[in-house]
């Protein structure tokens, strides 16, 4: 008896019985017609078979819904931060000091300097690159600009072209540093709570 599509399919799932299968088996290698339907009925069947799917764990499921509750309430709740431009107000490499200039706090040093003065409409920062032995150093001050307090809530940022090369942390006196600085125009980039200050620097002297 010639295979039918119904038997083929039966025998491709495994729903035929046991007893059954081997004389099936038979036949199909003994009959080119029924080799032939078996094989085409076999390719139909792994074109249309689906890979079975399992959901991730538990915990992994319940991990992604934080992520994206957390990234939700981030976007939500982030202000928008204005971004300002300190002009060079001073260069102690083009001319004499501005009268009238805030003084910063550090101490003079005898080591070959150069410093400059930005500012903004609310912020005085100083900053002097110094040369020691064989590399610079930059040290800076964030003052408020009408007020005697200090400025500590901030980080500072140094980038060349698009690339961070370093990051530094304020202290109580609103001072910062970065070593080893390189040759080049740079980015002074200052993240207040609530003003991004941005400014360019060129370390070469």
């Amino acid at each position: 008896m010639h295979l039918t599509p119904e038997k083929a399919l039966d025998l491709i799932e495994l729903k035929t019985a046991e007893c059954e299968r081997q004389s099936r088996y038979d036949h199909i290698g003994s009959c080119e017609d029924c080799g032939f339907e078996f094989q085409e009925w076999s390719r139909f069947a792994n074109l249309v078979k689906r890979t079975h799917l399992q959901s991730a764990p538990d915990p992994i499921v319940a991990s992604a819904k934080r992520i994206c509750e957390t990234s939700l309430k981030t976007r939500e709740t982030r202000p928008l931060l204005r971004q300002v431009f300190a002009l060079i107000v001073f260069d102690s490499f083009a001319e004499p000091a501005q009268a009238g200039a805030r003084a910063t706090l550090w101490m003079d040093s005898q080591l070959a300097s150069r410093r400059v003065l930005l500012q903004t409409d609310d912020f005085d920062i100083h900053v002097r690159i110094s040369k020691v032995e064989d590399h610079r150093d930059l040290f800076g001050q964030i003052l408020p600009r009408g007020s005697g307090g200090f400025v500590k809530d901030a980080s500072v940022h140094l980038q060349r072209e698009e690339e961070r090369i370093g990051s530094a942390k304020l202290s109580t006196l609103g001072e910062f540093l970065f070593t080893n600085i390189p040759d080049g125009l740079l980015t002074l980039q200052i993240d207040l709570p609530h003003v991004t200050v941005i400014s360019a620097l060129h370390a070469m002297y």
